[in-house]
């Protein structure tokens, strides 16, 4: 099967602009000023310049379904006041009005810098409270996207330049606006310049994907379609499949976090390709979540891939779904479940809402944020130090401790300027931030520090539990309820109604299994140490080499077998908790008399 394209990426080839017809006077107006600013100039393919504008003109039009009259004016206006002395923005506004030159202004470069400092200068201008209508945005990424269709014909060096600024600052600027469709080709088109071998073996390997074979979809759409007639569920199937650029660096993320190997190719990656099940109303999201859940796909859910992008947890830029993952033989495969309007904006975000006449934009007003290293993300103009941390790594932000802006130390609750750059500040590793924080930031980030903040309790609940079952596992041999028998840990979840032990824990740490219960529960399963004959051995300190096979020698003088070691090394400090049975009173005294003599363990413990 041909790689599927989405339907902005069909339009490679455009309407001649010899044959541009003008909707109204004012378009022909600005069609004859266009071609005198732009008159005996030519780009290097050899076409007139003014080919350029008129084709940006097409995208918002044609392409984009973007009616606005002022916009197609200055699209075919935006480079008229750089290019030629003869116009100036008076000029324009004379003929146009304010509003058509206050868009071309904002998507005017500067003069006398290098390329890449022209176009963070312009997105600055885009991102300043006078400039930032997300119209101007718009103007700006279809200018940068005809552009890069047309980049062919440059030279060498200019493509790479061209491609790095489009990698660096417009596809995130696209991304900020929800304009997924323009960011996708924005990102290919500048990997193609930036790295083309790798590029190709990037669309070789994706193009050739079981996940892309017409069965495979045929069977899933028709089955998903069965899934929505049978239980009266209205609307329909359809496919989206993602940038190579994508998809190459989130693979290269699995794999550097451990979630997937290079050798599983893109198996483990779930969006490869996103399948889109668009229904009538929000109710029917949560219904048809619910019926893949079922029977029908259950054996196949992976639960720890679900999200759910709704209500309070919209993502910053409007992104809204529930989104499941299906584990098939062919590799994962996302289920994202929306109703029409939501996928709407989904595909094109804040266009959508221009091309339907919205007005009211003032939530899509953008501002510059840029790393030392000038990395740009572009946020909602109220966004503090922790949302842009969260923003940049929601995993990692937790332990953000202060930002520092333009060089000046300040706290996380700050707002930060349009075009600050701004470092954050980490601290040691914790689960959760300071929860005042939730008094200073956006939404999506409030959701997220909420969910973490519960996980954090949670922990706290599971640590205690840990330790109240410590306490009564000690004279049974045992520090922790995993090391019991297998069936003793299968009853005691079971029991207690709980997925996994760390719940059992969580209940024990809350009170709801209380001590004398777990204790009788203990005694009723004969988990002591006569009947289990076992014993734990915790070890802490200073890593040295051959520590474990110097206890193994221990134990195996006792006359004991290890049933189970457990370590953890981090920075020349290590910890080990070994399970062994079949060793005496006499033989545990003797391992707890030698083990000194091993290493300086800061910590021994033998029960």
């Amino acid at each position: 099967m041909g790689r599927e394209r989405l339907s902005i990426e069909k339009h490679t080839h455009f309407e001649s602009p010899e044959n541009f017809a003008p909707s109204s006077l004012r378009m022909t107006h600005a069609l004859e000023m266009c071609k005198q600013a732009h008159c005996d100039q030519f780009r290097k393919s050899g076409e007139p310049f003014y080919y350029h504008p008129v084709a940006v003109a097409q995208i918002i039009k044609n392409e984009l379904g973007i009616g606005d009259e002022n916009m197609h004016i200055a699209a075919l206006l935006h480079d008229a006041v750089e290019d030629n002395s003869n116009f100036s923005l008076e000029k324009i506004e004379e003929a146009f009005g304010p509003e058509v030159r206050e868009l071309v202004d904002g998507v005017t470069k500067a003069d006398a810098q290098t390329v890449l400092e022209v176009d963070q200068k312009t997105i600055r201008k885009i991102s300043d409270r006078s400039y930032l209508e997300p119209r101007v945005a718009i103007l700006k990424l279809a200018d940068r996207l005809h552009n890069m269709r047309t980049l062919e014909f440059m030279p060498k060096e200019r493509q790479i330049q061209k491609s790095q600024e489009t990698i660096v600052i417009f596809a995130p600027l696209a991304e900020s606006l929800g304009v997924w469709e323009i960011k996708r080709e924005l990102e290919d088109l500048s990997f193609k310049y930036l790295n083309p071998e790798l590029y190709q073996e990037i669309e070789k390997v994706v193009d050739s994907d079981p996940r892309l074979n017409p069965e495979f979809l045929g069977n899933l759409k028709a089955r998903l379609e069965i899934l929505m007639r049978d239980n009266g569920v209205e609307g329909y199937i359809s496919m989206r499949i993602n940038g190579y650029w994508k998809l190459h660096n989130k693979r290269e993320a699995a794999i550097l976090s451990g979630k997937t190997s290079p050798d599983r190719g893109f198996f483990d990656i779930n969006d490869l390709v996103s399948v889109r099940a668009i229904v009538a109303d929000t109710s029917s999201c949560y219904n048809m979540v619910r019926l893949i859940h079922s029977d029908v796909f259950g054996a196949l859910v992976d639960h720890q891939r679900y999200d759910e992008f709704m209500a309070h947890n919209v993502r910053y830029n409007g992104y809204s779904a529930i989104q499941t993952t299906l584990r098939f033989q062919e590799g994962a495969t996302e289920i994202a479940i929306a109703t029409e309007e939501m996928e709407k904006f989904n595909r094109l975000g804040v266009v959508n809402m221009i091309a339907n006449g919205e007005t009211k934009l003032e939530r899509y007003v953008q501002k510059a944020i840029f790393s030392p290293e000038g990395q740009v993300k572009f946020m909602p103009k109220t966004a503090t130090a922790i949302d842009y941390a969260y923003a940049q790594n929601p995993t990692t932000a937790a332990r953000a401790l202060k930002a520092i802006v333009n060089g000046q130390v300040c706290a996380l609750a700050t707002v930060i300027s349009n075009g600050d750059v701004v470092e954050i500040s980490m601290g040691p590793s914790r689960r959760a931030p300071n929860p005042d924080l939730l008094n200073y930031c956006l939404p999506h980030t409030q959701t997220i520090i909420r969910e973490q903040l519960n996980l954090a309790s949670i922990d706290a609940l599971v640590e205690s539990g840990r330790q109240i079952a410590r306490q009564l596992l000690v004279p049974r041999g045992l520090l922790r309820l995993e090391d019991m028998r297998e069936a003793d840990i299968e009853a005691l979840i079971f029991t207690n109604s709980s997925a996994n032990m760390q719940e059992v824990y969580a209940l024990i740490g809350r009170g709801a299994i209380s001590e004398s219960k777990l204790n009788d529960w203990l005694d009723e399963h004969q988990v002591d140490k006569s009947t289990l004959g076992r014993t734990t051995i915790e070890l802490e300190g200073g890593d040295k080499s051959g520590i474990l096979l110097e206890v193994a020698k221990l134990v195996a003088e006792a006359r004991g077998n290890i049933v189970k070691i457990d370590s953890v090394s981090n920075n020349g400090y290590y910890k080990l908790h070994i399970l062994i049975e079949g060793v005496s009173d006499t033989g545990e005294q003797s391992i707890t008399d030698k083990l000194p003599s091993i290493a300086s363990f800061e910590r021994i413990v033998v029960v």
